[in-house]
């Protein structure tokens, strides 16, 4: 027993120092300026590189995926997929779609998404569409087999579908990201 926890420890090592040594070789450095692909400070947090490359990227076409689909997707549970929450974790705290994780947006990270198997569905809501579209294109260009957007969570809850608080309760609280969002929002009540 002894010889098997040592083992998988040898192993989780040897997998940390090499995913270490593949985020100091940036794959997007061509994408985005070999310059601007170090973060700073030593923290070994990757998402300068994502802002970088949501500043300069023009193209956000990605698959769109419709709530309804959703839906069909979550009451089957025929195969594993992930619903990612491009916003902030003050937006996250207030609700979300059940059994997303947040991946956010100004602090995202690449350790937040690296263990997600890459052939899985991913999924990427935000707000209003804007912040999930170029999360959505991150993936994908991180090698991300099957990712769509499904557009802004104001839209889900104007359609009816429900949303749960932190403690996974179905609430009506919406955080709308900006004040002016909130006037989009027909059901539920806004936070901001």
């Amino acid at each position: 027993m002894l010889r098997y926890i040592y083992s998988c420890v040898i192993i989780c090592l040897c997998f940390s120092l090499g995913f270490a040594q593949a985020l100091d070789q940036d794959p997007f450095a061509s994408s985005v300026g070999a310059s601007e692909t170090i973060s700073e400070g030593s923290t070994g947090n990757n998402y300068q590189n994502f802002q970088t490359f949501a500043a300069k990227q023009t193209d956000f076409a990605v698959q769109k995926i419709s709530h309804l689909e959703l839906v069909k997707e979550m009451e089957s549970k025929a195969r594993k997929f992930y619903v990612l929450d491009a916003r902030s974790l003050e937006e996250y705290k207030v609700s979300r779609i059940k059994g997303a994780r947040r991946v956010g947006y100004n602090d995202f990270s690449v350790e937040r998404v690296w263990m997600l198997h890459r052939d899985n569905p991913i999924i990427v809501y935000c707000t209003n569409g804007e912040r999930s579209k170029k999360v959505a294109k991150y993936l994908e260009m991180m090698g991300f087999g099957n990712v769509s957007h499904l557009g802004g969570v104001i839209d889900w809850v104007n359609e009816g579908y429900g949303i749960v608080d932190e403690k996974g309760n179905i609430t009506k609280n919406l955080h709308v990201w900006k004040k002016e969002h909130g006037r989009n929002l027909k059901k539920g009540k806004a936070i901001y």
